[in-house]
């Protein structure tokens, strides 16, 4: 039997534990930044890292790390039943099209200015959850629910390359993980360098890893790479208050065994911080237990969180 891989780096869960119970305020970080969205000269990279620093100074706070949502998603292309049928052969597995997706990203600063003048230590977590509500007949189970620790050190840059400025580097370590027990486990854990720009009104980055590897024996998901591939790739633009958005992901192989993912983003403001958020998914990897099936997504719900 496998081993389950949801018990690895447990002093950087108990720190998060530590960190959760003494700081309860979860900033809403994004308020600011995007009421910045109608300035196309605003430099929203340096905004968002002083408006995160001011509120872990002022309040020993935990601030939005990935972006925070809320939605009703669609499965155009569905998910795989597989694994739960192997798993529990005597259940009749159905799962409906329609289901909640929300994640939680948290993150807070550890050490400022660890190298020199920049440097910052952070620790974040990140829960993205797959809920089947409308499954009433299954007891309405959530189907995955993805865990995402990681620690990273920033390093904030100005550098101007032609038109295009860099505006920094994360350095980091992530384990991501689906939280359960034998067939059903998925894990990795991956180094990983985040480079990011600005093009005038256009942000983006550039997030290449390597799997740290583990033997046959403990390797719930050895083929991981094939299908979340080697990078991810991310862009941000914003008009009128509106911003569209786009992340891709892919192996670089040139042969059939090709895979990878898309996803496009849009946003508009409704009230406040909240904003109006539709995010189409078509890959592999929109969660773990489905890392080597393609799926196909439409949802529309709430952001409370961007990137920027």
């Amino acid at each position: 039997m496998r081993k389950n891989r949801n018990i690895r780096y447990p002093g950087l869960w108990l720190l998060l534990i530590i960190i959760g119970w003494a700081n309860p305020v979860i900033a809403a970080t994004a308020t600011a930044g995007e009421s910045q969205l109608i300035t196309p000269s605003g430099q929203l990279i340096d905004q968002r890292r002083e408006q995160d620093k001011r509120q872990i100074y002022s309040r020993l706070a935990l601030v939005s790390h990935k972006p925070n949502y809320l939605m009703g998603s669609y499965y155009l292309r569905s998910p795989q039943t597989a694994p739960f049928e192997n798993r529990f052969p005597e259940e009749n597995i159905h799962i409906q099209p329609v289901e909640i997706k929300f994640q939680l990203s948290m993150k807070t600063l550890l050490v400022a200015n660890l190298i020199g003048k920049t440097g910052d230590l952070w620790v974040g977590y990140t829960n993205r959850s797959f809920w089947q509500a409308a499954n009433t007949g299954r007891s309405a189970p959530f189907r995955e629910t993805n865990h995402e620790p990681e620690v990273w050190l920033d390093f904030a840059t100005d550098h101007h390359l032609g038109a295009t400025r860099f505006k920094g580097v994360n350095i980091g370590m992530v384990h991501q993980s689906n939280g359960q027990w034998g067939a059903l486990s998925r894990s990795w854990n991956r180094l990983y360098a985040l480079l990011m720009f600005q093009h005038d009104n256009l942000y983006f980055a550039l997030k290449p890893w390597w799997r740290l590897p583990e033997s046959s024996a403990d390797d719930n998901n050895p083929n991981i790479e094939k299908y979340l591939g080697n990078f991810e790739f991310y862009a941000l633009t914003h008009w009128q208050n509106q911003t569209f958005g786009i992340m891709l992901r892919n192996n670089l192989r040139l042969d059939k065994n090709n895979h990878g993912a898309l996803q496009i983003d849009y946003t508009f403001p409704l009230r406040h911080q909240i904003r109006g958020y539709v995010q189409i998914f078509s890959g592999y990897g929109e969660s773990l237990i489905d890392y080597n099936h393609e799926v196909s997504t439409i949802g529309v719900g709430v952001l409370l969180a961007n990137w920027l």
